[in-house]
């Protein structure tokens, strides 16, 4: 995805620029290189492993943490907060998504609505990497995940698993498919 490709680039770009004065000069960088690496979805525990790297390489005073993530999605809040972070760290920071092809943006984080359910009724695990952002269908809020559709209603309540499977076997007009009886 072009945007978020672009996007990256520019928190970045907006990292390393930093908040340097015009013309102030920066001492020659004599610290060593941090390295993170992080695959899976983005959650509390990898942001907690992030922040411990970001403290370390600040601590050594590091030339750079370069972070390498190999991720399948994020949990929304975790990722926003961590963002501020890295914007506001005294080191620069080098993020990087890997391997070739891999996308990052919002349509690889749940949304902080659908966070609790996902997390509760197992994650990843149980639902695969969120595909999508929050969409609206109808009366209904639905973000897809590679093996459900999480929904809650536009209108306000709880946040349930969609019945895809129900949905999909439904005849033209709506009627509910019957299996056929055979004699035993």
């Amino acid at each position: 995805m072009p945007s978020a490709r672009r996007f990256l680039l520019a928190l970045l770009l907006l990292v390393l620029i930093g908040a340097q004065p015009a013309g102030a000069q920066q001492p020659a960088a004599a610290g060593p290189i941090y390295r993170a690496a992080v695959g899976g979805t983005i959650t509390s525990v990898s942001t907690g492993y992030l922040r411990r790297a970001l403290q370390l390489a600040e601590a050594a005073n590091a030339s750079a943490l370069v972070i390498e993530l190999s991720n399948r999605g994020a949990v929304l809040s975790e990722a926003r907060a961590f963002a501020g972070e890295i914007a506001a760290a005294h080191v620069p920071v080098v993020v990087y998504v890997t391997p070739s092809g891999t996308h990052a943006g919002a349509a690889g984080a749940i949304s902080p609505e659908f966070q609790t359910f996902w997390e509760q009724q197992g994650g990843e695990q149980q639902f695969g990497p969120p595909i999508t952002g929050e969409l609206i269908r109808g009366p209904m809020i639905v973000q897809y995940t590679r093996y459900a559709r999480l929904e809650r209603p536009v209108a306000g309540g709880a946040v349930r698993a969609g019945a895809l499977g129900d949905e999909f076997l439904r005849l033209p007009g709506g009627g509910p498919y019957r299996w056929p009886e055979y004699p035993q």
